[in-house]
């Protein structure tokens, strides 16, 4: 062999390499939304997020929406990353996309050139859905819920219900002022009907990208067909829907269950 045949097999090594490498350290990043009343750092707490920090995942820090702008973590290292953010819990779902779009904008453009997911949990995921309705152009490539009420439920018409009550009155007496912080955002949660918030959400075009429901058999909170973003409309079809884990909450395990997910995505 000579060496101008040696070098152009150098040459096509070298290239196959590159395109190998950077095939393997394509740059993404996830948004871990919370869900209602589950608290600002509920992803860290529950363990989920250490778990999928362990899967190769680096954590990036919380982001906290403020008047001012958003506050927190400015860099982050390592090929992929995760941050969770903040959301006003008790609000209605088109101001916590409001406020969520401030968070996409501000990930957009420290990293322009990446991927960028939304995982959420409960009301989050829905929360991260209309955002994606209402601004297409946010750039999200794909969206994980967890135990979202995409098709609303029962218990956001009991606690509406109550809010019409006597109990309106005194539930800031009794620790229980969420009640009636909560009255705009448990209308928007109820079972899809005709003039309701979700039955509008759920018929609107939805932007190419990756859909994908967690859904708990158990839940207790929410039906499971109401977790499937496949009983959604729009997304007939469309979506991938995984069973997995138990009860409402975020647990531990849910880290390995999104970061299984995401590596699958992004091997398509």
């Amino acid at each position: 062999m000579n060496q101008r045949s040696v070098i152009c097999i150098l040459r096509g090594v070298v290239a196959i390499s590159l395109l190998l490498w950077g095939g393997a350290v394509r740059a993404e990043v996830a948004l871990l939304l919370p869900g209602y009343l589950s608290g600002v750092d509920a992803w860290r707490e529950s363990g989920a997020a250490a778990v999928l920090a362990q899967s190769g995942w680096h954590d990036g820090g919380h982001l906290q929406w403020t008047p001012n702008g958003i506050m927190g973590p400015q860099v982050g290292s390592g090929p992929k990353r995760f941050l969770t953010v903040g959301l006003p819990a008790t609000a209605p779902l088109a101001v916590q996309a409001r406020i969520l779009h401030d968070y996409v904008s501000t990930v957009r453009s420290a990293w322009p050139d990446e991927s960028l997911w939304l995982v959420g949990h409960s009301a989050g995921g829905v929360v991260a859905r209309w955002l994606m309705v209402e601004r297409p152009d946010s750039g999200i490539v794909g969206l994980i819920t967890v135990a979202s009420p995409h098709g609303g439920t029962e218990m956001a018409s009991y606690g509406a219900m109550a809010g019409d009550t006597p109990l309106a009155l005194f539930a800031p007496m009794m620790g229980m002022e969420e009640l009636n912080h909560s009255q705009g955002l448990f209308r928007d949660l109820m079972p899809e009907g005709a003039g309701r918030a979700l039955f509008w959400l759920n018929r609107q075009p939805h932007p190419p990208a990756r859909y994908i429901s967690v859904v708990r058999g158990d839940d207790g909170v929410v039906p499971p067909a109401s977790q499937d973003l496949n009983g959604v409309v729009a997304l007939y079809g469309r979506a991938r829907t995984l069973v997995a884990g138990r009860g409402h909450g975020l647990a531990a395990g849910d880290g390995a269950v999104i970061a299984r997910l995401l590596a699958e995505a992004q091997s398509l």
